[in-house]
């Protein structure tokens, strides 16, 4: 792997409302934060960022609002950064 970034799209079907929240919950889970969760992401326009239940309910319900609740409903995108990326700026 060495310096190299990368980006893979997960293809599964994610069309209900168990798959967002499991793709979420999986998002912001964190071994090292002993069964806490910190929701880490950034720009997400109107979604909460105290805990990862509001996070679905708001996003179910955006999905919603805006007639795209139904196929796939979310998109699972991984990055992973070389090992020498430790600094959220240099990820930025």
């Amino acid at each position: 792997m060495g310096d190299r970034l990368i980006i893979k799209q997960i293809n599964r079907r994610y069309n209900s409302e168990k798959a967002i929240q499991n793709v979420l919950g999986y998002i912001v889970r964190d071994k090292d934060m002993q069964g806490k969760q910190e929701i880490r992401y950034w720009k997400a326009f109107g979604a909460a960022r105290q805990n990862i239940k509001q996070v679905c309910r708001q996003f179910i319900k955006i999905q919603k609002w805006v007639g795209k609740d139904s196929r796939k409903r979310i998109r699972h995108i991984v990055i992973v950064f070389p090992p020498n990326v430790d600094d959220i700026r240099q990820a930025h």
